[in-house]
């Protein structure tokens, strides 16, 4: 295959794996917020010009008024409300999806599990920090050195 078409491909199956997990819960969540963090920030939704180059970077909340929380990030889907389940597929691995959710001194503290049923079985959990008065987040998880950078809340208008 030529490295325009594998390129090419790569980004269609990057979008059909972010639209079929985007509409998982459609029907019964309406969010009324989007916050975006990530390395720099971005105000609207027109200046993410390229999500799926640099998804692992971004973490991508969505609220709505009932307290239902929908985290996206690096293709991935974690909610509040119910476990989300990804097959093994080339651009990712299988496993399941959940998000716990706490807030405490104005520091919103979201706890993304992603356990993995396909090959190591191992749960990876990333723990992120957001601070909306100060703008800036910190993301983590134990392998790894933190992530700091900025969140912007989104005009949905």
């Amino acid at each position: 295959m030529k490295k325009n078409s594998y390129q090419h491909f790569h980004k269609v199956i990057a979008i059909i794996i972010f639209l079929y997990s985007c509409s998982l819960h459609a029907a019964n969540f309406t969010y009324t917020t989007v916050t975006i963090c990530g390395p720099v920030g971005i105000k609207s939704w027109k200046d993410d010009k390229f999500p799926d180059m640099n998804a692992y970077k971004y973490y991508y909340i969505h609220k709505s008024n009932d307290g239902k929380i929908v985290v996206w990030n690096n293709f991935y889907q974690y909610s509040n409300f119910s476990e989300n389940t990804y097959h093994h597929l080339y651009v990712h691995n299988g496993g399941s999806t959940s998000l716990n959710y706490s807030i405490a001194e104005g520091v919103e503290k979201y706890i993304l599990r992603l356990k993995n049923q396909s090959n190591s079985g191992k749960t990876r959990d990333i723990t992120l920090l957001v601070n909306l008065s100060s703008g800036t987040f910190i993301s983590r998880t134990a392998s790894s050195e933190p992530d700091i950078g900025v969140c912007n809340p989104i005009n949905l208008e």
